[in-house]
């Protein structure tokens, strides 16, 4: 059932992948890329849609990126806790995210 389940999110991934670059979804107009549209820091003075003069929001630059820097430690923590729930014996979580075992649990 949890095979099911995981092949069914990986193809509307996929899907709605597919389905955003196809229609240029999220990509600035003007700038082409290619596939590097996607990856911001590839567009060239991308410091200016950070800039407060050019970049205006109600919320403050800072706790913009606290709370991304949050986001990034929680999922990071969640990657680590279900990483020592499978495997329980390893002692330190990132002895346990090497090549080998990412690779072995894809298949």
């Amino acid at each position: 059932m949890l095979k099911k389940i995981n092949l069914i999110i990986t193809v509307l991934a996929v899907v709605s992948a597919l389905y955003i670059m196809a229609n240029g979804l999220g990509l600035i107009a003007g700038l082409d890329f290619g596939a590097g549209s996607y990856f911001y820091a590839d567009i060239p003075n991308f410091s200016q849609y950070t800039d407060k003069t050019v970049y205006i929001s109600e919320t403050p630059m800072w706790l913009l990126i606290c709370l991304f820097l949050i986001w990034g430690w929680l999922m990071y923590r969640i990657w680590t806790y279900l990483a020592c729930r499978t495997k329980s014996h390893a002692e330190d979580p990132l002895e346990m995210l090497s090549k080998n075992d990412i690779v072995n649990s894809i298949k």
